[in-house]
């Protein structure tokens, strides 16, 4: 079983974020992947969570990465993508949907199962 632990995130905004959490427990849920909350010690993948969005060409692109971090908090690995979508009236966060981070959630998990499986 992978079991991961999620550091607050940099850079999205708290409803947001708020809605990351919801797609990642979803995604958890689906690769029996288990998300151990941070007051239950340090699981063996520490992901720290880096978020921007910003437009290009009409549309907008949200940008993750994901640290990947040791029990010493160095970085062993990095996960990062992008997904591009509508933006909607000048703000490009207002574009980011639960549809959007259930895309970034579900490959998050699988490169960190991934990462996992080639190093244990």
């Amino acid at each position: 079983t992978t079991e991961v632990q999620f550091l607050p995130l940099v850079g999205a905004p708290d409803d947001k974020a708020n809605i990351l959490a919801r797609s990642l427990s979803d995604a958890a849920a689906n690769q029996r992947v288990v998300i151990r909350p941070a007051a239950d010690g340090r699981a063996t993948l520490r992901l720290k969570g880096y978020f921007s969005t910003f437009e290009d060409g009409g549309d907008s692109v949200l940008v993750y990465v994901w640290d990947v971090l040791d029990e010493n908090d160095q970085r062993i690995h990095r996960i990062q993508g992008q997904e591009r979508f509508a933006t909607s009236g000048g703000d490009a966060w207002a574009g980011v949907d639960k549809s959007i981070f259930d895309k970034v959630a579900a490959a998050t998990l699988q490169e960190a199962r991934a990462f996992q499986a080639g190093t244990g």
